[in-house]
């Protein structure tokens, strides 16, 4: 075969290698980027809560744009103003990212609540206020 035809063969198949691509770059993730952090949303309903009727308290954790499922730890802390004594209660994994937990609180006045979340090697907790309401 003459240089001709070998290089007539290699543009043929350089062509060929290249149009093998869907058109779509990827971009690689850097894995030296740090993990975007969690987000967690609270909830409580009803609002106002009522002494001794149920309430729902709700987290919703995400990452990134990601609803996180896989938490290794989430629990609320509840406690009346004023208790030194604080209750740590597991939460319920609901599924997409949700964490639940039913209470009922036995006496009027402020409560408090505090989730916390352990998922992906992060941390995330925050402190929340309840108005309990007496029944009408």
């Amino acid at each position: 075969m003459n240089k001709a035809w070998i290089l007539h063969i290699f543009f043929i198949l350089l062509i060929g290698l290249t149009g093998c691509g869907n058109g779509e770059e990827s971009t690689p993730q850097d894995p030296a980027a740090p993990p975007a952090p969690l987000t967690v949303e609270f909830q409580s309903s009803p609002e106002p809560a009522i002494v001794d009727q149920p309430v729902t308290l709700q987290v919703t954790v995400t990452q990134g744009s990601e609803k996180v499922s896989d938490a290794n730890d989430v629990q609320f802390e509840v406690w009346q103003e004023g208790q030194e004594q604080h209750k740590m209660v597991p939460a319920e994994n609901r599924g997409e990212g949700i964490y639940a937990l039913e209470v009922a609180f036995s006496e009027t006045g402020k409560h408090y609540v505090m989730y916390h979340v352990t998922a992906r090697d992060m941390h995330s907790m925050s402190q929340r206020e309840i108005d309990v309401q007496a029944a009408k």
